[in-house]
């Protein structure tokens, strides 16, 4: 005479998250993007090991959670220059009574996508100076700023157009505008220079972080110099 046993199973797991507890994601990608996917594991059975999910943040947060795939996805606009990151609350809750739950957090970083252009402050300058400066001499700084990150906000200067000559120079760096030639007031007093300020988004293609190539942004200034006579006093004995 055989007999048979049967175990009922009892709720004496809680779930595991077997997931990535962080991830990224580019600015701005559209509303309905699946981020990543959360993965729990409840070792018992039936409605015991049976898992939903609940994402437990901050209200508005601009991100969803499936309950029964556990799919994180974006809800609403990512701006990284408003907001670079967000921890996310995640339970993981199986259907047991009384039910057996777990939490983790999760860390969401937003990567920076090149959507901010430079801008001079101000957009007009203006300087004089003595027609024997000497060479290296420091007409004046420009100053631009990119709220963008990394190489997308980098700011790299040159003079666009309007000193044919190449009396002036500017560091690419610090926009540093300086004598790179003697300078005659008679052969030219006035010079009006655009001086562009360029994101160099670019250098991340040519360096392989991208596979696409990124169209730079740039704004433009504009720079008077004027170049003071040097007066000579004749003296008469």
């Amino acid at each position: 005479m055989g007999v048979t046993i049967t175990l009922k199973d009892v709720n004496d797991q809680s779930p595991m998250f077997t997931s990535s507890n962080e991830t990224s994601v580019m600015e701005n990608i559209p509303v309905n993007t699946v981020v990543m996917a959360v993965k729990a594991i409840d070792r018992d059975d039936g409605r015991n090991g049976y898992i939903e999910y609940i994402l437990k943040s901050e209200p508005m947060v601009p991100f969803t959670l499936g309950s029964v795939d556990g799919l994180l996805r974006v809800s609403g606009k990512l701006d990284r220059e408003s907001r670079s990151h967000y921890t996310l609350a995640v339970i993981a809750r199986d259907r047991g009574d009384p039910p057996r739950s777990s939490q983790t957090k999760i860390f969401v970083k937003i990567l920076d996508e090149n959507d901010n252009s430079p801008m001079f402050d101000p957009k007009q300058y203006s300087a004089s100076i003595a027609e024997n400066a000497s060479i290296g001499a420091m007409v004046l700084q420009v100053s631009a700023t990119d709220i963008d990150e990394g190489a997308n906000g980098r700011i790299r200067f040159s003079i666009a157009y309007g000193d044919d000559n190449r009396d002036f120079s500017i560091s690419e760096d610090t926009g540093v505008v300086r004598v790179a030639k003697n300078l005659n007031y008679e052969r030219k007093n006035r010079y009006i220079l655009k001086i562009q300020a360029e994101d160099c988004a670019a250098d991340l293609w040519s360096e392989g972080s991208n596979s696409l190539p990124i169209d730079t942004k740039l704004d433009m200034a504009e720079l008077t110099i004027t170049i003071t006579e040097l007066t000579i006093i004749h003296r008469y004995s």
